[in-house]
């Protein structure tokens, strides 16, 4: 009975050293940012305002109506949310559109005129594919979409229209100015600044992993942003888009 309760003491030792070196290990080996929030990135002085994470969009268009219905998603960086489009629409109060396409549009120029919202948003490239690096967001050039004072011209398939771009999903041409139906953007090249590289159909597409600096609606604050998955679906006539983002919000 004694070398019992000895084995029994030995045993309960045993498990309190154990759990001691496993909470020590769990410690050590957890790498950082090891969920879908992480602290890093920054602003001017590189210091970080708020966490990283992720957020999945999915955006839809109902093609057996006449014209399709568009499901847009209205989205909040600085909220972290999706905000009701009926709503958020016509406010400043959210920063990205995404349209049931490739296409984002920011709160600013010719989209905010449009749904008549106030934005003052935009967008920067920020000229690399590293989400860690700290940003000066006061050396950006920020573009609001549609920052003429008319829709840029651009050839299509269907000839010359016009057209809400923005710096994210507007690949960039090497023909034309855009100003008019006789100096319409052609021959677009995606190699530019977009976010994304596009083969095949049904289209397959491919990120190319440049980050963005988005400037919010209310022009009060900035996050960084980069679309790390697009995929495209369509079923019964309702085609879908999901977009895996990444973003922080740095000022």
């Amino acid at each position: 009975m004694e070398r019992i309760k000895r084995l029994a003491g030995l045993l309960l030792l045993a498990v309190s050293v154990a759990c001691g070196a496993c909470a020590e290990d769990d410690e050590q080996d957890e790498p950082d940012g090891g969920g879908t929030d992480e602290d890093t990135g920054g602003t001017d002085d590189g210091s970080v305002v708020g966490e990283v994470y992720t957020f999945v969009i999915t955006a839809s268009k109902d093609k057996s109506t006449n014209p399709p219905t568009y499901n847009y998603v209205y989205y909040s960086l600085g909220d972290e949310a999706e905000l009701d489009e009926a709503t958020a629409a016509a406010t400043p109060n959210w920063d990205l559109r995404f349209t049931a396409s490739t296409a984002i549009t920011t709160n600013s120029g010719e989209t905010a005129v449009d749904l008549s919202s106030g934005g003052t948003g935009g967008v920067a490239f920020t000229g690399n594919m590293d989400f860690d690096v700290s940003v000066k967001v006061t050396s950006l050039d920020f573009t609001t979409e549609g920052a003429t004072d008319i829709k840029p011209w651009v050839t299509g398939m269907g000839g010359a229209t016009q057209v809400n771009t923005n710096l994210m999903c507007f690949p960039g041409y090497d023909n034309g100015d855009g100003l008019t139906e006789e100096t319409a953007y052609s021959d677009a090249n995606f190699s530019g600044v977009g976010y994304y590289t596009r083969e095949g159909m049904p289209p397959v597409y491919e990120t190319t992993g440049r980050i963005y600096v988005i400037r919010h609606g209310d022009g009060e604050g900035y996050s960084k942003l980069e679309i790390q998955q697009v995929e495209y679906e369509t079923v019964d006539q309702i085609t879908t888009y999901a977009l895996q983002c990444k973003a922080q919000r740095i000022g």
